[in-house]
């Protein structure tokens, strides 16, 4: 997308241009020119009464539109884009490289199924682009083990796609395949999602001070990434940093929104953090994508020990342990409420108590239970 000293020049430059279409109102050119830079200014409703223009001195080739569509996309336009290149491929002029943008424009505006229909076999063997696109959108869709399969068949066209791998990378982590997601990722060599499927893996290594430093690199190429700044979160929770670590956590699960698992491991930071209210909005924000997530009953349960509203806990817990007979929070729940630990003061030395407790059968503890909902499949 166009800095401000950028959209600022291009709206300087945008001026002129009409100044010159009062002079020459019907050049295809030039009317195609100011559209473009329109785009380029950040002001797309020019751009569009532009794009109107140029379509009634005729009607608009697939190269015009195709050109008013790569200055919408790379103006972070997408909706326009994708009704550029909708034209095209209504006209029956699509390639595979206005195919794969028609998609991109449409998963940007978050219509994935729609990406996912565009992207048809010719397109998405033929560019890595659209590879990596096919693989994460069925990534997000939640067909883990699809994703995989296609990713491995796309990586024997394109092996060395440093996108297409780090792609690979995180979908690996997320089918528990960790040592191809090492070798995936080393193979990305610096890029970001690359990175940040490093650092996860060191983090679950313990080894804190290198997984630091690949969500630190991640984020300075791209501070969007969501993993890595949850990533970040855990790292700075497991140094006894947890306000940051809390802040951290609770920018993945923004960024991410729909992501159950982020928003209770940032519930999860806040109450380390001793701020009870902050992990409760967590938390309800967790209920509020899916009721009947065991382990945002058993958190809730385990806020409402440390608020000293143990029937509410025991209500709650129960009801988790109904959906999930290995619920960890809620066995937490239950733990803490053998022990009569209803004290508000202390629910940030209870919590540092339990951290490293194995809970239930799996014996996991605190930190691994973290770590699978913030950066897991939830």
């Amino acid at each position: 997308m166009p800095s401000t000293v950028q959209a600022d020049a291009a709206a300087d430059k945008l001026q002129r241009l009409l100044g010159y279409l009062k002079e020459d109102p019907k050049n295809s050119a030039l009317i195609l020119e100011a559209a473009e830079t329109a785009f380029e200014a950040k002001d797309a409703a020019m751009a569009q009464l532009l794009a109107d223009r140029l379509r009634a001195a005729g009607p608009a080739s697939p190269a015009q539109l195709g050109r008013l569509g790569f200055a919408a996309l790379s103006a972070g336009a997408f909706g326009d884009a994708a009704g550029f290149y909708q034209e095209i491929l209504e006209a029956g002029e699509a390639d595979a490289p206005a195919r794969f943008n028609l998609a991109y424009a449409n998963a940007k505006e978050g219509r994935f199924d729609t990406a996912l229909e565009l992207l048809d076999e010719a397109t998405a063997t033929s560019l890595p682009q659209a590879a990596t696109l096919e693989v994460q959108l069925l990534h997000e869709r939640g067909e883990f083990e699809h994703a995989f399969d296609r990713a491995r068949q796309h990586l024997t066209a394109f092996p060395d796609d440093r996108s297409l791998l780090a792609a690979t990378s995180t979908l690996a982590l997320d089918n528990e395949d960790i040592a191809f997601a090492r070798t995936c990722a080393r193979k990305a060599g610096d890029h970001p999602e690359a990175l940040s499927s490093l650092g996860i893996i060191m983090l679950g290594e313990a080894d804190t001070s290198g997984a630091l430093q690949l969500f630190e690199r991640s984020l300075k190429m791209n501070d969007a990434a969501p993993r890595s700044w949850i990533g970040q979160g855990l790292v700075r929770l497991a140094c006894g940093e947890a306000a940051p670590a809390a802040q951290d956590i609770d920018r993945g699960a923004e960024l991410f929104d729909d992501h159950i698992g982020s928003w209770l491991a940032a519930g999860w930071a806040y109450l380390v953090a001793g701020d009870l209210p902050a992990a409760r909005a967590r938390f309800e924000r967790a209920q509020s994508i899916d009721p009947a997530f065991a382990e945002t009953l058993g958190s809730i349960a385990v806020i409402d020990v440390a608020d000293g509203r143990l029937d509410e806990a025991r209500h709650r817990s129960v009801a988790a342990l109904r959906l999930d007979r290995e619920c960890f929070t809620a066995l937490l729940a239950q733990s803490l409420l053998k022990a009569e630990a209803g004290d508000q003061q202390n629910a940030k030395a209870i919590f540092e108590q339990i951290i490293r407790t194995p809970i239930g059968r799996n014996e996991l503890t605190v930190r691994d239970m973290l770590m699978k909902l913030g950066l897991g499949r939830n």
